[in-house]
């Protein structure tokens, strides 16, 4: 899912935890979720659309390349991830790579 960028500005790194964490909770064992990640460089673009979401792209820590690892981490707890590829269009700024991360079968 593409939306990440969009709850990463309007309630930065803690929110954007937040989110995949509840997705995370809200998988049946066995569980997939889809994860299209936007470079942090796209984000720039959009950090003016408010005073709040400027605010909040100002304090972002938590970057794009580390959501693989926090998504697979005991926070989170995805078991694994696979990159199932990279989603073609004509427009650069879309090619973005496509996730799949697996919750396990069995519960921790």
């Amino acid at each position: 899912m593409s939306v990440t960028k969009w709850v990463h500005l309007n309630w930065g790194d803690d929110g954007l935890k937040r989110f995949f964490q509840r997705a995370f909770r809200e998988l049946r064992p066995g569980g997939r979720f889809v994860l299209e990640p936007q470079p942090f460089v796209s984000y720039k673009r959009r950090k003016k659309l408010s005073e709040e979401i400027f605010a909040n792209y100002q304090q972002i820590r938590f970057r794009p390349e580390q959501f693989r690892e926090y998504l697979l981490s005991r926070e989170v707890g995805y078991s694994t991830c696979q990159l199932v590829g990279v989603s073609t269009h004509s427009s650069k700024g879309f090619r973005r790579p496509v996730f799949v991360y697996t919750k396990s079968e069995v519960q921790r």
